[in-house]
């Protein structure tokens, strides 16, 4: 069986996060562990989620902190939650999965051992920014994560500080390539 665990960060995404859990519901390859950590909302995100089943909810208390200082501590506190997973994701709370997303990336994944970040394509609005076009370079936040190349590049499960814009975070893990 594989094991794939998740951690949704959330700040105010009542607007999407049933879309996304509900997409995330509807994988082919499901998740055998959600962590949907709640940075302090002050919308209706929390009870949303409490409407789903078997997702663990981790309520954080409101920082006054830039996001890039809030977001570490975030996906450290889901972290310490986690379970025995071969794969760990990070998904956006505003992100709405195709539903062979996790199958398509585990395949790819188990037949490239050399590979341990991968992602898929984004759609939507047109991206931009100075980090895309590098190679090698997994886009947005939205990543699966062989188990080896978590702890290999987290030191364990604590995440180090990030860079200014979140989503670029662990672009250049020197042992772990982009598909």
């Amino acid at each position: 069986m594989t094991r794939i665990s998740v951690i949704i960060p959330v700040f105010n995404e009542e607007k999407y996060i049933r879309k996304t859990l509900t997409a995330l519901a509807q994988q082919t390859l499901k998740p055998t562990q959600i962590i949907v950590a709640d940075d302090g909302s002050t919308d209706a995100s929390s009870e949303i989620v409490g409407t789903f089943s078997g997702i663990q909810l981790l309520r954080l208390p409101q920082e006054k902190k830039a996001m890039i200082e809030r977001v570490p501590a975030v996906l450290n506190a889901g972290s310490r939650l986690l379970d025995n997973f071969d794969y760990l994701a990070i998904l956006d709370a505003d992100t709405i999965l195709e539903s062979r997303y996790y199958e398509k990336l585990v395949a790819k994944l188990q037949n490239d051992r050399k590979v341990g970040i991968a992602c898929g394509k984004l759609g939507g609005r047109a991206q931009t920014g100075l980090m895309f076009g590098l190679i090698p370079y997994v886009y947005g936040c939205n990543r699966l994560y062989t188990r080896d190349c978590w702890l290999q590049i987290n030191s364990g499960y604590k995440i180090m500080k990030l860079v200014p814009v979140w989503d670029f975070y662990q672009t250049s893990a020197l042992k772990c390539l982009a598909l």
